[in-house]
């Protein structure tokens, strides 16, 4: 057991770092696959969001199969928000990037995932994150707000707060973007060889 050690994710930060900062045209913003475990809460939650926000915007980037996508635009025409929400499909990295950072926020009601880059993602990009408290999420500690797992109210509860109050909104934002920074890929590249060193040093499998 002592020879095996967990490696870290990572995301591009130079990459999202060369992407030009956006002026904030949309309220908020998911971005992965739209399966119901993943997606799904996000129309109960942004139907919440519009009854104190009318005209609030929110943006989905991903896909998946055909069947989810198409149950996913029936809910949202069923619940009235046509005009609220806009599925921009898969996008190129950059485009990607910088979709993100025309958002106030990004949110991500998934039930399980085994690490999180999407949000790490987003935090990089400078985004305050509301999330289901999930155990893969302790890595970012406190730079995200984390809620009840399935806690829809709660969750349409805390974006409201956020939406509300743009100095909150840029100081979660700040923290967030210092912590994502910590996985850049050469940092995690990084990380990793000097574990391959160790290996090497006493005599292990890297030998």
């Amino acid at each position: 057991m002592e020879r095996i050690r967990i490696m870290q994710q990572g995301i591009d930060i130079k990459r999202i770092r060369r992407v030009n900062k956006e002026e904030k045209k949309y309220d908020a913003c998911f971005l992965g696959r739209l399966s119901p475990f993943k997606a799904f809460d996000l129309i109960d939650i942004w139907k919440i969001v519009c009854r104190s926000y009318p005209n609030a915007q929110l943006l989905i980037i991903g896909t998946e199969l055909e069947k989810y996508v198409s149950q996913l635009r029936k809910k949202i025409e069923i619940e009235g928000l046509k005009k609220n929400i806009k599925l921009l499909g898969v996008l190129p990295e950059d485009e990607k990037y910088a979709f993100l950072k025309t958002c106030k926020i990004f949110i991500f009601p998934s039930y399980e995932e085994g690490w999180g880059i999407a949000v790490c993602e987003a935090m990089a990009c400078g985004l305050p994150v509301v999330a289901y408290d999930l155990p893969a999420y302790k890595v970012f500690r406190d730079a995200i707000i984390k809620i009840p797992v399935g806690n829809k109210k709660a969750f349409s509860g805390a974006v409201l707060n956020l939406l509300s109050d743009e100095k909150l909104r840029a100081g979660i934002g700040e923290k967030a973007k210092k912590i994502a920074e910590q996985y850049d890929w050469e940092v995690t590249a990084e990380r990793e060889l000097n574990l391959i060193k160790l290996g090497v040093e006493a005599g292990g499998v890297f030998s």
